[in-house]
């Protein structure tokens, strides 16, 4: 029966195809919606891209909770990606970076000669617990 669907849905034109299958999945059907998007793409007609739209769409009709959930982590996960970097200069600023001065040659001033950021130290810290690492 699926492939006989899937033969229907493949020998409709793009409009019609769209619309029953976007019907389907509004109406709940599972039978034609899993009969349509359960095979290859190809097998019905559709595009891959337009495949996997509609198996989302189909998924998230079936499950609201779970996809709203999702939609809540990927937003968290946005937010925060996009603040990482305002994050780590506020981390840097708190913790400040290591400087190392010398005396100048007249003997009246400092001069920078090295910074090492928390970034450098916590290379070093990894660099050297790798030693002691227990494969696993």
């Amino acid at each position: 029966m699926a492939s006989e669907i899937r033969s229907y849905f493949r020998g409709l034109d793009p409009g019609p195809r769209m619309h029953a299958l976007r019907t389907a999945i509004e109406n709940g059907d599972d039978t034609t919606v899993t009969a349509v998007l359960g095979g290859r793409p190809y097998l019905s007609g559709l595009d891959p891209d337009l495949h996997a739209e509609y198996l989302r769409d189909w998924h998230n009709a079936q499950r609201p909770v779970e996809a709203k959930k999702v939609r809540a982590m990927k937003a968290a996960a946005d937010h925060l990606n996009a603040r990482y970097k305002n994050l780590t200069s506020a981390v840097a600023a708190a913790v400040g970076d290591i400087k190392i001065y010398q005396p100048s040659k007249d003997g009246k001033r400092q001069i920078l000669v090295q910074t090492i950021t928390a970034a450098q130290v916590r290379e070093q810290v990894k660099a050297s617990n790798a030693a002691f690492a227990v494969p696993v």
